[in-house]
């Protein structure tokens, strides 16, 4: 991963040809462009009280679409606030989630010094407003 860039590698192409080919991750969320707000939704726990964690699907830049990554989820947020993040999850917390445990990790953080979003392959904070925030990472541990 490169700092400060959502891009993300790819061993080999779709085409088996080129190595370490530039992708993105995306998960299930509302399109947003630019500098538009960005929309955060609690999509981890239903009504009737399942918890539902959010694959990625991998697209690579020159060919599209490569697949959903299987034992990765994003899990929601966490951070110092409490307007956006994710109640029900924290960083360390075991998960159990169709047959399998994760373990639920925050990969980076913001430090709230407002110079900056804090940008990575597994999302993008506003540095600014949120000090500590990061996105809640499950990760299959067994």
């Amino acid at each position: 991963m490169v700092p400060n860039s959502t891009v993300a590698y790819v061993s080999r192409n779709q085409f088996d040809s080129a190595a370490w080919v530039n992708a993105r991750l995306h998960t299930l969320q509302i399109p947003i462009f630019g500098t538009a707000s960005q929309v955060y939704a609690q999509r981890q726990l239903a009504g009737d009280g399942t918890l539902y964690l959010v694959p990625w699907v991998v697209f690579e830049d020159s060919a599209g679409i490569r697949g959903r990554l299987t034992d990765m989820f994003f899990a929601g947020w966490a951070g110092s606030d409490d307007t956006f993040v994710n109640q029900n999850l924290a960083d360390g917390m075991p998960v159990s989630y169709s047959g399998n445990t994760y373990k639920v990790t925050t990969p980076y953080r913001a430090d709230g010094t407002g110079s900056a979003h804090c940008y990575g392959t597994l999302g993008v904070l506003n540095n600014a407003s949120a000090p500590t925030r990061s996105p809640l990472i499950a990760v299959r541990s067994a």
